[in-house]
């Protein structure tokens, strides 16, 4: 609803960042997929609308991301996100790399097993 009032044109209620990540870390608490889609779309909005988003909560919204698509056993999610963090210049910390790393694990598949390699790849 504030997104709407705002886009009618009432100012007052452009939606802050901080209010952009809690309603994201609202949908990535729903560790599904439908949850994970609608996330990305609130961030996708919130760049739109503040593209020169400060480094270090970009980098804790992408980990919040990559934390709930693992939850989710989104591997192959988590890993596109950790790719958007590395393209952005983001620099994911360990935590980021160990999540999707453990989303793949949990697949039974030589797929997966090649797919944990070139993550660990990427951490050097």
């Amino acid at each position: 609803e504030m997104m709407e009032l705002y886009e009618d044109g009432d100012e007052e209620m452009k939606p802050s960042p901080h209010a952009f990540k809690n309603a994201m870390e609202a949908w990535v608490k729903t560790h599904d997929t439908p949850g994970l889609i609608r996330a990305e779309s609130i961030v996708t909005k919130m760049n739109e609308m503040y593209p020169e988003l400060d480094k270090e909560e970009a980098q804790s919204i992408y980990r919040s991301l990559i934390f709930g698509s693992a939850k989710a056993n989104d591997a192959k999610r988590a890993d596109r996100l950790l790719r958007v963090m590395i393209d952005k210049e983001l620099k994911p910390d360990s935590f980021c790399y160990d999540k999707v790393i453990d989303a793949y694990s949990k697949q039974d598949s030589l797929e997966s097993t090649v797919k944990v390699t070139r993550v660990f790849h990427l951490m050097e």
